[in-house]
């Protein structure tokens, strides 16, 4: 019994190594489309509504009569690009005015300064000459920013949505 099973196996393991190496494999079918252009439109339509990213209304801190100004609805500019500019030269003069004025109490602070440091004055006088000068140096650095001021620049890249002002229009400076 054991030999006829050990027989059975054996044969078993030789029909199953038999090579079909005669038989060839066939490929699987394949369906080849060549690819056109079709003429039916791939456009699509959807609705919906633009925002913009950011926004912001556009004034000088200053008044008079804009002097610079060729601006229109729908116009592009880029960062630090001028957009207008007021008249200056009233600007022009507050500044030399406030800057003789600064140097000159700069140096009077100075000069009383170094006889108070010797006990030649009273420290009234000092105290007024440190006033003067301090004045003076804020009303110089006020006439600087004013006439930084009269120049309007793009403060980023974007379109002018709307003009509310013309070409030598006197303004009125914003309080915003």
């Amino acid at each position: 019994m054991k030999k006829a099973l050990l027989f059975l196996a054996c044969m078993g393991c030789f029909i199953s190594c038999d090579n079909n190496s005669n038989k060839e494999q066939q490929a699987p079918n394949v369906k080849v489309i060549r690819a056109e252009q079709s003429d039916t439109s791939s456009e699509r339509s959807y609705s919906f509504i633009s925002q913009p990213y950011r926004t912001t209304e556009l004034s000088f801190r200053v008044g008079g009569p804009v002097y610079t100004f060729d601006t229109q609805s729908g116009q592009f500019f880029r960062k630090g690009e001028l957009i207008a500019a007021i008249d200056d030269r009233d600007f022009l003069i507050r500044k030399q005015r406030a800057e003789a004025i600064y140097k000159q109490t700069e140096a009077d602070y100075k000069r009383i300064s170094n006889l108070y440091e010797k006990g030649s004055i009273s420290g009234t006088s000092y105290e007024k000459a440190k006033a003067d000068y301090e004045k003076a140096k804020a009303d110089y650095t006020t006439s600087v920013n004013e006439l930084k001021d009269t120049k309007l620049y793009a403060p980023f890249d974007g379109y002018i949505q709307k003009v509310n002002i013309e070409r030598y229009q006197d303004i009125k400076a914003s309080v915003r």
